[in-house]
């Protein structure tokens, strides 16, 4: 077993994650990760909630098993989580790929296993830009790692992709980093390379590219605070357009914000009400945005402007360890 850092937590794997950093001294706990053999999946448990696709499919079932929960990707692998967080275990279908594995078990199941840890955490990118965290909210598909990725240069650094951490201290919200990573399709790697210069990607991950850190870009290993969140609405129909940003309502935002959470258990009252209570008091710091885009990778370079010159109306300030 390897020891690797995800956050805060050590996980400890009998199969390479190469997408993390290996473990340091620190930690709040040890999470084991154990891949078994392949075999024909046999759904365990109850049911108790499900994530659809678009066309109205079950992509992933939440069940409750003895000692704890499981993930079932329809197709692709359960993961059987341990009631005390100590222990995850997948099993995969005969001919899901390593990296479909490690796409899961990092960008999905880890998040999830964090909010039953008490840990809050948004389906976000972020990027530090001038000691300040900014968040790029959305569903997959929204352009959330295109975003982050063209704002990480000249001095910014990537925090998350994908999942993001929220913390509040002393009444100040920061982002704390999952893991050092930024996966893009290789026609958003190819768009940001050609509008800021940043490295198109090497290796695959779950059908993406990876840009790997270089003297262009560059990881945040620690939180900041938030000073902006955008949440990215992109409309259909629409050829072209111009960026544009406008303020969120505080409702608009709180529902925004719940809705882009990991929640494994999505019937614990008590984690429910924590995570509302929390979300609630960051949306009330009115700091949300909607950024309305097309989809147009070809306007990369003038959304970064926009971007830009909005956060440059707020400076960053605050600090946590």
């Amino acid at each position: 077993m390897v020891a690797y850092q995800y956050g805060q937590t050590a996980v400890a794997s009998n199969v390479a994650l190469p997408e993390l950093p290996r473990a340091g001294s620190g930690g709040d706990r040890v999470t084991s990760f154990t891949l078994q053999p392949p075999t024909r999946l046999h759904a365990p448990g109850d049911c108790f909630h499900e994530w659809k696709t678009p066309q109205g499919g079950v992509y992933a079932s939440f069940r409750r098993v003895s000692g704890g929960y499981a993930v079932h990707f329809i197709r692709r692998a359960i993961f059987e989580v341990s009631a005390d967080l100590t222990s995850i275990r997948c099993v995969p279908s005969p001919g899901t790929s390593a990296a479909t594995i490690r796409h899961l078990f990092l960008d999905i199941v880890m998040p999830l296993v964090l909010s039953l840890a008490g840990r809050h955490v948004l389906h976000a990118s972020a990027v530090e830009h001038n000691g300040a965290a900014v968040l790029f909210i959305g569903a997959s598909g929204d352009g959330k790692s295109t975003l982050a990725s063209i704002l990480a240069e000249g001095g910014s650094r990537v925090l998350a992709d994908d999942s993001v951490m929220i913390e509040e201290r002393d009444g100040q919200f920061f982002a704390r980093p999952t893991y050092p990573s930024l996966r893009l399709w290789p026609d958003s790697a190819r768009a940001v390379s050609a509008a800021s210069g940043l490295p198109p990607g090497r290796r695959a991950f779950g059908g993406k590219r990876i840009l790997t850190e270089s003297s262009r870009l560059r990881f945040c290993d620690r939180p900041v605070p938030i000073t902006h969140a955008y949440l990215i609405e992109t409309p259909r129909g629409l050829q072209s357009a111009p960026a544009v940003i406008s303020p969120l309502a505080r409702r608009d935002a709180l529902i925004a914000l719940i809705r882009h959470s990991f929640t494994l258990d999505v019937v614990d009252r008590r984690r429910l009400d924590d995570q509302f209570a929390l979300m609630g008091r960051l949306a009330a710091r009115r700091r949300l945005y909607r950024l309305r885009v097309v989809r147009d990778l070809r306007q990369l370079s003038s959304v970064r402007d926009v971007v830009r010159a909005h956060i440059a109306d707020r400076p960053a300030s605050g600090r946590l360890e």
